[in-house]
């Protein structure tokens, strides 16, 4: 086909001069931010670890080294045991004073730690855009979305606990419902939204009134140095720890221990299933996951291309593919290729390469040390089965700076085809029949979301009812994408379990759990009445709570 002829002899350039020319010059040209790393938070203390640690070294380069801007700490299993030590402390089989508070001292602690965290809103967002070079606007629009959430966190902890307020009758029992904590969670993020999607883990976990582990990011590490101080001031000792180190290091040896109750995690599905597998009862574990996924999207024969090519650009490269919502793969059927493709490779084309600090920079440098060298493989092996280079600026690299490629026709022979390669690739595969894309979503061992173009009913009906059993979301003239954080944010097979909006999250991080008295003994109403009068317990609480202002 005309349309997959390569556009620049099929050459990648390993060290490009132009992009190369894109960094900072020296040292002195550029004004980093610089914060006090090597701290982790313990039973409310803010320590140093100082046994192993290492330079937060940006992808930035200054001349020919990277812009050093914090220290990281490689924490050990001496100090994830003694954090699990102060989280069980602070549960102690429940009777601790956290998770024994009322929603009313939830909600001005959380309130509290709120307004800290918005005051240093551009602090993290500069430490952010530096440590794993996101724009300057999305790394602030991280920081925003956070708030955000960490709002409707609030709300949602209220409306449900109003909701719980009255007695159920049913069958001669009187009950109150409440959803009470879990136990000990431990959290863990991902590198490419290391403050949004660590806390869409541990704030509700936290605000359902239980104690937690927060293992930070190693890329990404740097915007949670200035929370300590507000976790340290707002929560009681032990009701939320904060480390850093490897996941081998850290969560392997706190889920071997058996203390943990609830993992919170995002990342490979392969490590999720390791952890799991090495807590000694896995069968009382809670989890909530979101991994891997191979999000595609899937051209109609009536497609409006200049749209799609618009859309599926964006959805393909933003933020540099490092998006577990990234288009992965776009299928386009063999009639549309030569209209498609030559208005995508424009698109594509067009983004702009920079320093995140560059206004309109879409493509900034990978943060992940081997990225690079991944994707070249990427390249080099589909090229190898016959696939092409279609894009003028494509597969150029310097330093940590890849440009976008797009790749086609990606086959099933290609590793491209299957594999999830989080970075700025987007393969093309073509159809012949609508039967071919839909095999592979149904055989695809991920499941998190994908798009669809068209408009024909008919034809639209098919894909989306296909995409529905298997994806947790369906996008239809539009690209993958989380948000708004209000709706469910889940995926099917090997992508999620659970969901991480704050209503369904707050729902999740605890139990239904019913005291019920038999009716017919006015002593049993009476000590029921007796218990809701005395204020003495918390379960019986039945006061209405306002959110706050």
């Amino acid at each position: 086909m005309s349309a997959f002829k390569p556009a620049n002899n099929d050459h990648i350039l390993t060290d490009d001069k132009e992009l190369r020319a894109l960094f900072p010059k020296s040292r002195s040209t550029i004004k980093p931010p610089s914060f006090k790393g090597c701290q982790y938070l313990v039973h409310g203390e803010i320590k140093t670890f100082t046994k192993a640690t290492e330079p937060i070294a940006t992808a930035i380069y200054a001349g020919d080294e990277r812009v050093v801007i914090s220290e990281f700490a490689r924490c050990d299993k001496e100090v994830a045991l003694e954090a699990l030590e102060a989280a069980q402390a602070a549960w102690d089989k429940g009777r601790g004073k956290w998770p024994n508070s009322t929603i009313q001292e939830r909600v001005r602690a959380m309130h509290g730690f709120l307004q800290d965290y918005k005051a240093a809103r551009e602090e993290m967002a500069e430490l952010l855009m530096w440590d794993i070079c996101k724009s300057k606007k999305d790394a602030t629009d991280e920081i925003d979305r956070t708030i955000d959430f960490i709002e409707d966190t609030i709300s949602e902890a209220v409306r449900l606990y109003n909701s719980q307020t009255n007695f159920e009758v049913s069958s001669g029992v009187a009950a109150q419902i409440r959803h009470m904590p879990v136990g000990v969670v431990l959290a863990s993020g991902p590198f490419n939204y290391p403050m949004n999607e660590c806390y869409t883990t541990f704030i509700p976990a936290l605000m359902a009134g239980n104690t937690v582990i927060l293992r930070i990011p190693r890329n990404g590490a740097s915007p949670h140095f200035p929370t300590l101080r507000m976790f340290q001031k707002h929560f009681p000792p032990g009701a939320i720890n904060v480390l850093s180190g490897s996941g081998r290091e850290i969560m392997t040896p706190l889920m071997q221990s058996g203390g943990i109750d609830y993992l919170a995690f995002i990342g490979r599905s392969s490590s999720a299933s390791a952890l799991i597998k090495a807590h000694p009862e896995p069968h009382r574990l809670h989890s909530l996951l979101q991994m891997d996924s191979k999000d595609c999207a899937i051209l109609l024969e009536d497609a409006d291309v200049e749209l799609a090519a618009k859309q599926c650009a964006s959805g393909a490269f933003s933020f540099n593919g490092q998006r577990c919502t990234a288009i992965k793969l776009i299928w386009v059927p063999e009639k549309r290729v030569a209209d498609f493709v030559p208005k995508f490779v424009q698109a594509v084309d067009a983004l702009k390469i920079g320093m995140p600090w560059d206004a309109d920079a879409k493509i900034t440098p990978l943060c992940e040390d081997e990225k690079p060298n991944g994707l070249k493989d990427l390249i080099e092996d589909a090229l190898k089965h016959g696939a092409h280079i279609l894009n003028k600026n494509g597969a150029r690299f310097a330093k940590s700076l890849a440009s976008p490629t797009v790749v086609g026709p990606v086959t099933k022979d290609m590793k491209l085809y299957l594999e999830e390669q989080f970075g700025p690739i987007a393969p093309i595969a073509v159809y012949k029949d609508i039967n071919e894309p839909l095999s592979w979503i149904a055989e695809n061992k991920y499941g998190l979301q994908s798009a669809v173009f068209g408009y024909e009913p008919t034809a639209l009906a098919r894909v989306v009812d296909a995409l529905a059993m298997a994806e947790g979301r369906v996008n239809i003239n539009s690209p993958d994408k989380r948000g708004p954080d209000v709706l469910p944010f889940t995926g099917k097979k090997n992508s999620a379990l659970g969901m991480t909006n704050a209503k369904e999250a707050l729902k999740l991080f605890a139990i239904p759990t019913i005291v019920a008295t038999t009716l017919g003994d006015e002593r049993n109403l009476s000590a029921v009445e007796g218990l809701v009068r005395s204020g003495k317990s918390n379960f019986f609480n039945q006061d209405f709570v306002f959110p706050p202002s």
